[in-house]
Formats: C-alpha cells, sequence, structure tokens
C-alpha cells in the first residue's frame, strides 16, 4: 500500500490544557493519499486504520502488526484508476466498511427524498473534528451534515491498547422519519479465515433497538 501526506486538515475543537490528565488531542490532522482516496489515520501498537474524507469508508485495516499483517477488509480494485465517465462516490472509494443512511437508494423519489445509493453518509465529504488519545484509547470524530434529510451524523472509530478490535459508532441528531440503516462490510479474508475476525453491530435509537430511525427532531439514534 502506497500512500503520501497532504496539507493538514483543520477540525472545529478548541485546545485546552489536557497534560494533567494525559489526554492528546489533535485539532489538525494530515490527511494521506491511500489507494486513491484522501483518508486520515489513526493507530495503535495493534492495530492502523485509514477513514476517507469522502464517503467516510473505513480502509485498509491492518490487525497484530507485531508480529504478521491480517487485513480482512477489501479494497475495490478499480481504487486507483482513471474512470471514464466518472464512478459515483461511493462506488469509487469502495472499501472495507462504511454507514449507509439508507442501505440501498431509491429511484422513485419518497415524501420528496431521493438519495444517492447508501445515502449522503457513504459518498459525501466528512469533516474532520478531532483526533484523541486518552488512557490508552485513541478516537477519531468526524462529521456530516446531511442535506436531502437535514441533518447530522458524527462518527466515532476507537481503537483501544492491548487489543486487536476496532469500534465504530455512528450517531445521528436532527433527522427525523423512516429509514434503513446498515453498515457496508467487505471481506477480503481468504476462504478458511472466516474465523480470524467477527464483525458485530448494535443499533440503538430512543424508543427501540430496530434500524429504523424514527426519532423526534432533539433526539438522537446511534448506530
Amino acid at each position: 500500500m502506497v500512500h503520501r501526506q497532504l496539507p493538514l486538515d483543520v477540525g472545529s475543537v478548541s485546545r485546552s490544557n489536557r497534560l494533567a490528565m494525559n489526554i492528546e488531542t489533535k485539532t489538525r490532522c494530515a490527511r494521506h493519499i491511500v489507494c486513491g482516496q484522501p483518508s486520515w489515520r489513526l493507530a495503535s501498537s495493534e492495530v492502523e486504520a485509514f477513514v476517507t474524507e469522502m464517503g467516510g469508508h473505513l480502509g485498509p485495516v491492518t490487525f497484530d502488526r507485531s508480529d504478521r499483517r491480517l487485513q480482512p477488509y477489501s479494497v475495490a480494485p478499480w481504487a486507483e484508476e482513471e474512470n471514464d465517465p466518472p464512478l459515483r462516490p461511493v462506488t469509487k472509494a469502495l472499501r472495507g466498511d462504511f454507514f449507509c443512511m439508507p442501505f440501498g437508494g431509491n429511484a422513485t423519489p419518497f415524501c420528496g427524498e431521493r438519495h444517492p445509493v447508501h445515502g449522503e453518509t457513504a459518498n459525501a465529504r466528512w469533516r474532520f473534528e478531532s483526533l484523541e488519545t486518552r488512557e490508552g484509547r485513541t478516537s477519531l470524530r468526524l462529521s456530516l451534515k446531511t442535506k436531502i434529510r437535514p441533518g447530522r451524523v458524527d462518527k466515532e472509530i476507537s481503537l483501544l491498547r492491548g487489543q486487536n478490535t476496532l469500534y465504530c459508532q455512528h450517531v445521528v441528531t436532527g433527522a427525523s422519519g423512516p429509514m434503513s440503516l446498515g453498515h457496508h462490510a467487505m471481506s477480503s479474508s481468504p476462504i478458511g479465515r472466516a474465523a480470524d475476525w467477527c464483525l458485530r453491530a448494535v443499533l440503538c435509537t430512543p424508543r427501540s433497538c430496530h434500524g429504523l430511525l424514527n426519532s423526534r427532531r432533539n433526539g438522537a439514534t446511534r448506530a
């Protein structure tokens, strides 16, 4: 995997004196071109992960870096190719895992809304908020303001020191109405190695644990 560094990106979180609490927060973070896409990097001694600016796709991810390299997520083979005509963003950046709101798309408008395939969350450009290390936990936080159904989605990807585990959370606020939510994970593990890793997802709304967004305007949905 070859990548190059881009200029620093500026987030929206202000600095404070956190040395006494053993907290390091970066509100400026270099992006890297990874498999054709500007991406942010977070890493621990066990895991290295990249998240694309376009679509917020998580990948590549490398686990257990001390004595072997396991990369269970796939990256589209056309990632670094020039495409004519251009591919839609979700297809161009296609890799790893990404948050879908909605899962799928709708050619026929629903209540005046026509979403791109897998929604703005899988196609639009995410905004960097912060990269923080606090007591062995490293977290990358990004945000996206959706336009088709006005609202906000906050993405947090976290790594814990000593664990070969990646934690991913999305919080949806300011939007209401029925919505199919989902994660789009794509594996590149060879046959016989599927047991080496697993993906678990939990979705919680203010009223239920079903894949439907139907919260109040001032409520929040976590996926």
